[in-house]
């Protein structure tokens, strides 16, 4: 038998401040990079036999939240949970997204093995 060639199905829980939490993808599918890579960038003309492209960070920022984040804990006024949407990421607050960024920037860090020590070696990864 050999070996398995697809993308972890697994999920972590990410903790964040005040005892919330965000459980994200261990790995994402190479189909869910290329549609990663392909939003938010639009072919705008040539000039000189380059291509120029135009790119909405505020679209590909929320796009690559959305394929992260499976599950979050966070709630609206009245207590209930509100589901990971395109939408509800667009309506969090700065400080949130930005606490929420981190978290996903360290554990896709740690995933793709390129996070380093204090010192700058290489941290060990169980991947």
């Amino acid at each position: 038998m050999g070996k398995n060639r697809f993308a972890s199905v697994e999920t972590v829980r990410l903790d964040l401040s005040e005892g919330d939490w965000i459980e994200v993808k261990d790995e994402l599918s190479y189909g869910e990079r290329q549609t990663l890579m392909a939003v938010g960038v639009r072919r705008t003309g040539l000039t000189e036999g380059a291509r120029e492209v135009e790119i909405d960070w505020s679209v590909i920022n929320v796009a690559d939240m959305a394929m992260w984040i499976t599950d979050w804990s966070f709630t609206d006024e009245a207590g209930a949970r509100v589901p990971v949407s395109e939408d509800s990421i667009r309506a969090l607050s700065l400080d949130a997204a930005n606490e929420v960024n981190e978290a996903l920037k360290a554990h896709k860090a740690r995933a793709e093995g390129n996070v380093t020590t204090a010192d700058g070696s290489p941290e060990q990864t169980l991947k």
